[in-house]
């Protein structure tokens, strides 16, 4: 493992939250105090980067769409490499209800909304002090493991999901046989009927983020992000190829002028739906990001 001098240019600090002014704003200010800082717009984002690299601390905004605050630290908590993450909790409602859920949920420290930066800067440098403290020791870097290392206590790679019924223990084997095969879409699509049904089962919950974590990993390496537009393949090769009804359907919206996140809420589908066709087209060569 590589070890590195402590200093505040080796602290990596993920921002999630889906309000890009704030984002911006806390992203330039700790910047410039030397961290570096990357930034997710929802809770599925923040599952992705933390594929990449295992920040010092997260600045969590608990209101967001998709996986929210709240499910995104109880997931965060049930993986052994991330649960030691500091996380720093940020949210409009700053009632003491509200406060002592977050805290039950496993926040570390809690600022309301509007953020003051010297009350940030302070929570992170003491946050920092209790996880390194300044004796001459290294911060060592973490290797982060595959996503398809789920694993139960006793070591089992894909442990089983219990209080299924026989039928939906079928379905959840069928994802699982999926998964395994690199058919993320496919995967995800069992157990998110199960995920949704069992909103409580956080193994559930793991397998789900597993399969999202691999489908948007999957999606970046044909798209580097939804900020970039699209072009239909007009070659002449390509007419003769075959496509479903929704496929039609997403190819027919595709516009230059467009971006693939404006593509996405024109639709009026569910965004991971909208984007198994996109790639299933960009892997038919019916169109391509420009």
């Amino acid at each position: 493992m590589e070890k590195k001098e402590k200093g505040k240019d080796n602290f990596n600090i993920l921002i999630v939250d889906d309000d890009l002014e704030i984002t911006d704003l806390l992203k330039k200010y700790l910047e410039r105090e030397g961290y570096k800082i990357s930034v997710a717009y929802d809770g599925e984002d923040a599952l992705v980067k933390l594929q990449n690299s295992k920040p010092d601390i997260i600045i969590l905004d608990l209101l967001m769409p998709k996986v929210d605050g709240f499910s995104f630290c109880q997931i965060l908590k049930n993986i052994p490499t991330f649960k030691d993450i500091p996380i720093i909790a940020i949210s409009s409602n700053n009632s003491s209800e509200y406060k002592t859920t977050a805290y039950k949920m496993g926040v570390d420290r809690f600022i309301a909304k509007p953020i003051h930066i010297r009350e940030l800067k302070a929570q992170i440098r003491s946050i920092l002090r209790r996880l390194y403290e300044y004796n001459g020791k290294h911060k060592v870097k973490v290797n982060i493991p595959s996503s398809s290392k789920v694993q139960s206590k006793n070591g089992e790679k894909f442990p089983e999901v219990k209080g299924l019924s026989p039928i939906e223990k079928e379905e959840f084997n069928k994802g699982l046989e999926y998964f395994k095969k690199g058919e993320f879409f496919k995967a995800w699509k069992k157990w998110v009927i199960l995920e949704k049904k069992y909103v409580n089962n956080t193994l559930l919950k793991q397998y789900v983020s597993m399969a999202r974590m691999n489908i948007y990993r999957k999606i970046r390496s044909y798209i580097k992000d939804f900020d970039r537009k699209l072009m239909r393949n007009q070659s002449p090769e390509v007419k003769s190829i075959k496509v479903s009804s929704e496929e039609l359907f997403v190819l027919s919206l595709i516009d230059p002028n467009l971006t693939i996140k404006k593509l996405i809420k024109l639709s009026g589908m569910e965004e991971l739906k909208f984007l198994e066709i996109l790639i299933s087209l960009i892997e038919k060569k019916l169109c391509y990001p420009i």
